[in-house]
């Protein structure tokens, strides 16, 4: 029973939106609620300040975020063991407590604790605000872009390498054309950096401009430059994105084979493999393209065409008399064929 139970519980709390039930979507939408409510509670209190008729329910919001929250970190205490990356290992619940996922929510209980202690509301205001991280909770495709970055680390870290030196060198630039008519704004390299980060990322806020003919030249070869540059790591990720998709593509596919391996697929293999699909955020489309791949795979296995069942050292039928020739023997000659 407790098994049947926490199943269900790790399910509301961590399976995709579309594969919950109604029940489990209100429980989600609560807590999503709950976390933006906390979240507008110290901007009120911020915005109006103490006596204000605003800031009255603050406290008691804060009580009830408390509690839920709390509530929510002992839940997923208790259920991660149903996560297949605990599942089975030594001490499951301590290693989910150490992952980035339960130090946030612990930090989201943390602000309530210490106000029960007599600690000022006011002075926990930092870490109130951190409590819209829990919502990351909520975001699956944030796994899907974990994923990528960790993949794409290497090459992501080659591109803002780059960016850097253009940096250092933008900003060495602009200090040899600009230092003695802006000596306060390109005196040093230092100074000029500001200049090369706001316009090598093509914002450009117009604060600090070139006023000489090879500085304004100098800047616009720089932009151009910071244009090109920074497509680099959205081309990395964007590689990244179609690279994870096509493996999470080739694991459904991989299950489906598994799963008509006996030729049929039961009602509970294809209710299973449709929380899979959606898990792994896969369209519809694309899983039935791989369905019926995979049945006309497991059907030409089954079921060969019988104009190749011959093997290739038979040999094939007189066409003239329909009768299959005797093999000859090594070193037999051929029969001389009458006229």
């Amino acid at each position: 029973m407790n098994g049947r139970l926490r199943f269900r519980i790790h399910r509301a709390l961590e399976a995709p939106w579309p594969v919950l039930r109604a029940g489990e979507r209100l429980a989600r939408m609560l807590l999503v609620g709950v976390t933006l409510a906390a979240v507008l509670g110290v901007m009120v209190e911020e915005t109006y300040g103490d006596g204000h008729a605003a800031v009255m329910w603050v406290p008691l919001v804060e009580g009830l975020v408390t509690v839920l929250f709390a509530g929510e970190y002992a839940l997923r205490l208790w259920v991660c063991v149903e996560d297949p990356r605990f599942a089975g290992r030594r001490f499951p619940r301590l290693r989910y407590a150490l992952t980035p996922g339960a130090l946030v929510d612990l930090l989201a209980i943390l602000p309530g604790v210490l106000w029960l202690f007599g600690v000022d509301l006011r002075s926990l205001r930092i870490l109130r605000l951190l409590r819209v991280l829990a919502l990351t909770h909520f975001a699956g495709s944030l796994e899907l872009l974990t994923r990528v970055l960790r993949a794409e680390a290497e090459a992501l870290f080659a591109a803002f390498t780059l960016v850097l030196v253009v940096l250092v060198l933008a900003a060495t630039g602009i200090h040899l054309f600009e230092a003695e008519v802006q000596p306060e704004h390109f005196g040093t390299v230092a100074r000029a950096l500001w200049w090369a980060v706001v316009t090598v990322t093509t914002v450009g806020y117009g604060d600090v401009v070139p006023v000489t003919t090879g500085g304004r030249l100098f800047a616009g070869l720089t932009s151009l430059l910071g244009i090109a540059l920074f497509s680099i790591p959205t081309a990395i990720l964007a590689a990244g994105f179609v690279e994870q998709l096509r493996v999470r593509r080739r694991a459904y596919r991989r299950l489906l084979e598994l799963a008509l391996a006996d030729g049929r697929l039961t009602p509970e293999e294809a209710e299973r493999l449709e929380e899979i699909r959606l898990e792994l955020g896969l369209p519809a489309e694309s899983a039935a393209a791989d369905l019926v791949e995979v049945l006309r795979r497991c059907r030409s296995v089954r079921d060969p065409d019988p104009r190749t069942e011959r093997g290739p050292a038979d040999p094939a039928p007189d066409q003239s008399s329909g009768t299959v020739p005797r093999k000859r023997a090594k070193g037999e000659t051929p029969p001389v064929r009458k006229r």
